[in-house]
């Protein structure tokens, strides 16, 4: 059995088994048996799916379901659009979509605590406006704080996009004014102003005008 399929094999067996983050799963001897391979060729197949985040291996505790990581998958997702060049206009283009579909879950579900943390990205970006090049770190902040609030770990993940498109240094450069740090500040003002309200047309309008989305020659309605 080739080692591709072997490993597509596997991971079915452990889906159709309906085990949880956590779980501990069949014993590397068993599952040789079971799909009648040597334990060195489950060993790479086992090894395989740790190193791609799909298992968990420790001492005493073995091999278990890896919990879901937003941040990793982010990171691989990121990785591999940074290899497979896609240029800034494609970053911007599918940030600006993901992110316009999230923030009507993030006005449905964002809670208090993360209110303030979203207040905080926009009063630092002021502090620092002085400070251009710091103060857009607290640009992406925002960002990514809405992402998180959408509540949906999926969405969450595609902060990887986002990410890349902020260290881009090239391309961020063109921010990097007190002239443009201060009405950015002011356009994520009006974007958690009409959050607090519970609007979500009135955020889906104020992101659009934030990042261009009629550039793109879309549609306006939501």
């Amino acid at each position: 059995m080739a080692q591709v399929e072997l490993y597509q094999r596997v991971r079915a067996h452990l889906i159709a088994l309906g085990l949880a983050p956590g779980d501990k799963i069949e014993s590397e001897v068993v599952l040789a048996e079971r799909f009648g391979v040597s334990r060195h060729h489950m060993r790479q197949v086992l090894n395989a799916m740790v190193q791609g985040g799909i298992l968990d291996r420790a001492p005493k505790r073995g091999t278990t379901i890896r919990a879901f990581d937003s941040n990793s998958l982010g990171e691989h997702i990121r990785f591999q659009f940074e290899v497979a060049n896609f240029n800034v206009a494609e970053f911007k283009e599918a940030r600006i979509l993901v992110e316009r579909a999230a923030l009507p879950l993030a006005v449905r579900r964002i809670t208090p605590s993360e209110v303030v943390k979203v207040e905080e990205t926009i009063e630092r970006m002021l502090e620092y406006q002085e400070q251009p090049e710091r103060a857009d770190a607290y640009d992406k902040d925002f960002h990514v704080l809405l992402f998180r609030a959408s509540g949906n770990r999926l969405l969450e993940s595609f902060t990887g996009v986002l990410v890349t498109l902020f260290q881009s240094a090239d391309y961020r450069r063109k921010y990097w004014t007190r002239e443009r740090i201060v009405r950015i500040a002011g356009e994520h003002r009006r974007i958690l102003d009409a959050i607090k309200q519970a609007d979500a047309a009135a955020a889906v309008a104020a992101l659009d005008a934030h990042l261009g989305y009629a550039k793109l020659g879309l549609s306006s309605k939501t």
